[in-house]
């Protein structure tokens, strides 16, 4: 279950990345332009360009393997939860205007930051979006530190 710390952190401006394996079964890296945990906390949906990360999305079927990471950039606090995808499906409206909503948050948090736009252009691309959904198995702090990789306790994951 993702949590209520978790949950109010995905709300603040934070970068996003995914992990997968590409239809090669190679290690493949794509970003996200936001994500919406189920009221519940079991799932987690993250929006993506699809044409932008084709190659982290084209190993990608419900039972892989999916983690995904969050940070926030101003004390590179970060959290990874990995599970199982359970689905892949272009995005809806409602999707597409949270994707917009985070592309606006960060872009203000980055340039905060010293982030120059040229820069987040490559980050924060548009495009059709797909949602992915994840239900997160197990949860980790990430953050640089001598805590780096600590598991979470398991919060019901």
């Amino acid at each position: 279950m993702i949590d209520a710390e978790l949950t109010a952190l995905l709300k603040e401006p934070v970068m996003m990345v995914f992990a997968a394996k590409s239809a090669a079964g190679l290690p493949a890296l794509g970003r996200a332009l936001g994500a919406r945990p189920a009221p519940d906390g079991r799932t987690i949906d993250i929006f993506t360009p699809a044409a932008q990360w084709g190659e982290a999305l084209s190993g990608l079927a419900p039972g892989s393997p999916l983690a995904f990471t969050f940070v926030q950039p101003n004390d590179y606090r970060t959290f990874q939860l990995k599970g199982e995808l359970i689905s892949i499906a272009p995005s809806g409206p409602e999707d597409v205007a949270a994707a917009e909503r985070y592309v606006a948050q960060v872009s203000l948090a980055l340039t905060a930051l010293g982030v120059q736009p040229q820069q987040m252009e490559h980050w924060l691309g548009r495009g059709d979006l797909a949602t992915l959904r994840l239900a997160p198995s197990m949860a980790f702090r990430q953050t640089p530190g001598p805590h780096a990789g600590e598991r979470l306790p398991d919060r019901g994951l």
